[in-house]
């Protein structure tokens, strides 16, 4: 497992995330707190607290993994400690 720390301002942004990681076959969820998502479900995410950080976590992501975390870059935070 993957998991890198996305920040979502808009709307929008929630839009092109959940659009983003839809393209890939593994396994994705959003956290927040004891909220755990499935990050390809734009209802799912719509339902989520988008006003703090959100972990992802990234299931068996092999070859892709880097791929998915640089088309997430515009998003991810780093040095998130919760």
């Amino acid at each position: 497992m993957t998991t890198a720390w996305v920040m979502l301002k808009t709307i929008k942004e929630l839009q092109d995330l959940v659009n983003i990681v839809s393209n890939y076959g593994c396994r994705m969820e959003l956290v927040a707190r004891h909220q755990v998502i499935n990050a390809k479900s734009i209802i799912g995410v719509l339902s989520m607290d988008i006003t703090k950080p959100l972990e992802l976590r990234i299931y068996d992501g092999g070859k892709d993994i880097e791929e998915i975390l640089q088309q997430l870059k515009k998003y991810r935070i780093d040095g998130v400690d919760f």
